[in-house]
């Protein structure tokens, strides 16, 4: 199953991670899921991004996108 590493917001993961990696991200999410592929996504929590990634909002967001499941490192 493949495992897609997001960190947040666009601009949380951005700074994390380069420039143009959450659409990259989201983008390969949506196409997989699209076609009926199974993944999920993976996170780094951090005292900055920790309560965002845990609320209901974010986890909704992600599975909205198509995600089967999730860890937090």
């Amino acid at each position: 199953m493949p495992v897609i590493s997001l960190d947040g917001t666009e601009e949380m993961n951005d700074s994390r991670r380069g420039k143009g990696t959450w659409r990259k991200a989201t983008d390969a999410m949506k196409l997989l899921s699209s076609r009926g592929g199974v993944f999920g996504f993976s996170t780094m929590l951090t005292y900055e991004n920790y309560s965002l990634l845990l609320s209901r909002i974010y986890l909704d967001s992600m599975f909205e996108l198509g995600c089967s499941l999730g860890f937090f490192v």
